[in-house]
């Protein structure tokens, strides 16, 4: 591989971009590796459980999620850290769930933190019926 351009002449403090394609298409930015999608679903209703969804296009090795859930909630089904298991094929993502349980009404911060340094939040709000 090489590259080449024409000559410029850069000043001091100065910079000049470039950019490069191989083969059929671009190569995805490094950072889009192991970033997450998440899905929230069942009831919401103080005592009922609901279901977290983590899904996860193109894994990095060896990438976990961990879930931090607020005062108010409660893990049910799941570890805190879990790993994203690579998909069977290579264009198929891979999924991660948590089951938790809504303890009182209010405002909830839920997070997911990825071992590649993505943080996923979902503000939930629960009232009373």
């Amino acid at each position: 591989m090489a590259f080449y351009w024409e000559p410029k002449e850069i000043k001091a403090g100065g910079k000049r971009d470039i950019g490069y394609g191989y083969g059929q298409g671009i190569v995805p930015a490094p950072e889009s590796e192991g970033n997450c999608d998440v899905v929230l679903g069942g009831s919401f209703e103080p005592g009922k459980l609901f279901t977290i969804s983590a899904v996860v296009n193109d894994p990095a090795v060896g990438q976990t999620l961990r879930l931090e859930l607020p005062a108010g909630m409660q893990l049910v089904e799941g570890k805190e850290r879990q790993p994203v298991l690579q998909a069977a094929q290579e264009d198929h993502p891979s999924l991660v769930l948590w089951k938790a349980r809504v303890l009182q009404t209010g405002q909830f911060t839920l997070r997911i933190r990825s071992s590649t340094g993505v943080t996923q939040t979902k503000i939930i709000t629960i009232t009373p019926r």
